[in-house]
């Protein structure tokens, strides 16, 4: 008989949880009604908002994920978010129904609709965290995900009785709240994390803002170990200072890392596809060098914009939906000013299409922009910038092991 133990466990609790249905744990679930509301976010007292079915995600709930009731149906609406209580989506898309959320105090002013479920648990025998993590394992929705039903393929429901009926091992009071705070010490560090990220770049932007509005100057060295003002900045294009799809005198090789519009994300390279030269697309044609910064010509607004900056271990190649732009004087200025907004709001001025906005190689090169003087200036601006960004990433990247973390936890402290 298989032993109910997790397979991560605390070592002052021992012996088999125990199978437990969920009516016997949870002791109210309820949903809202539905009103009628403008797509806006309450933003100011005396306000009243309906929930968006967005507002739990992967345990998260998230408040703010509300529209405005209008007048007329703010008496009709019922049920608020209370204290330790945990928001389940019954009815979504297939991929998000059984997304819940636990709620951390009570809001008086929004409301649910009747796609989501209020739950509330026996607090006497079991901890609301607790049951709020169980519910964003992986094993129980892949459960929740079986139970929904529906005969459109777009929207899936799950109802009170099956939800109720679902039977799992619970460990004593005592061990949920030691798991539950455990897990819920790593959310905060993911919350921490993503505070400063989230600080970092908006300081970001603004300090880029400055810079290229030339409000922040970068002082450089006169030659005789003196820190001057730099000159004034001149008008240029693009096409004057980089070279734009430098033709290649060598053929695509037999094998190569592709990138593609979807392979680069906030400057990221998220993925790596490798193919040979006899199975690539036609839009395989830029081959690339190190030092190289790609741009996105077809929808620029989403800057998935990417500098190449140390082998990957295969030739790379992009897609015809980027422009190499090369520059012999520093790639990493070219990278920042390429992502800055006001470079950016000068090439959708120039984009052509309305579903797939583009702009053309000859187009982006004619963009005249203010551009340093002095090679030390440009070079001290692609350094500063470049660090910060390099902080980001990290914030970023310890934001992923985290959620890692997390994840795998919820898989070897549950049964």
């Amino acid at each position: 008989m298989e032993k109910l133990v997790p397979e991560l466990r605390f070592s002052e609790f021992e012996g088999d949880w125990i199978s437990i249905k969920f009516e016997d744990v949870v002791v109210s679930l309820d949903s809202g009604v539905s009103v009628n509301s403008v797509d806006v976010p309450i933003s100011a007292p005396g306000q009243v908002g309906v929930l968006k079915t967005s507002c739990v995600l992967n345990g998260k709930f998230f408040p703010n994920e509300n529209k405005s009731i209008i007048d007329i149906d703010v008496k009709r609406a019922k049920l608020n978010p209370v204290v330790d209580s945990v928001i389940i989506s019954r009815m979504n898309t297939p991929n998000l129904v059984g997304e819940s959320g636990y709620v951390s105090k009570g809001y008086d002013n929004i409301f649910l609709p009747d796609r989501l479920w209020l739950g509330q648990v026996d607090m006497l025998k079991n901890n609301s965290k607790f049951f709020s993590l169980m519910l964003s394992s992986a094993k129980l929705r892949d459960i929740l995900t079986n139970i929904a039903t529906g005969t459109s393929n777009s929207m899936k429901n799950i109802s009170k009785s099956s939800f109720l009926g679902i039977s799992l091992p619970f460990p004593t009071l005592p061990e949920q709240t030691k798991i539950a705070e455990f897990l819920t010490a790593i959310d905060k560090r993911i919350e921490l994390l993503t505070a400063k990220k989230e600080k970092l770049t908006l300081y970001k932007k603004g300090v880029m803002q400055k810079i290229f509005n030339q409000e922040l100057r970068f002082k450089i060295d006169n030659g005789h170990g003196e820190l001057v003002e730099p000159p004034e900045w001149e008008e240029r294009r693009l096409g004057e200072v980089v070279i734009i799809n430098p033709v290649s005198k060598d053929k695509l090789p037999n094998e190569f890392l592709y990138i593609d519009l979807e392979s680069v994300v906030n400057g990221n390279l998220v993925k790596k596809s490798i193919i040979s030269r006899d199975d690539a697309p036609s839009r395989a044609q830029r081959m690339l060098e190190i030092g190289d910064v790609i741009f996105q010509m077809v929808r620029p607004y989403q800057q998935n914009n990417y500098i190449f900056r140390k082998s990957l271990g295969k030739p790379v190649v992009a897609s015809t939906g980027y422009a190499v732009l090369r520059s012999d004087t520093n790639s990493n200025f070219v990278y920042q000013l390429i992502c800055n907004q006001s470079f950016t709001n000068e090439v959708i001025n120039r984009c052509t299409g309305t579903s797939y906005p583009a702009i053309n190689s000859k187009d982006l090169g004619g963009i005249i922009f203010n551009y340093p003087k002095s090679q030390s200036e440009i070079n001290k601006i692609g350094q500063f910038l470049t660090s910060i960004d390099a902080n980001i990433l990290s914030l970023d990247n310890q934001i992923t092991l985290n959620q890692t973390y997390k994840k795998g936890l919820l898989q070897k402290m549950f049964v």
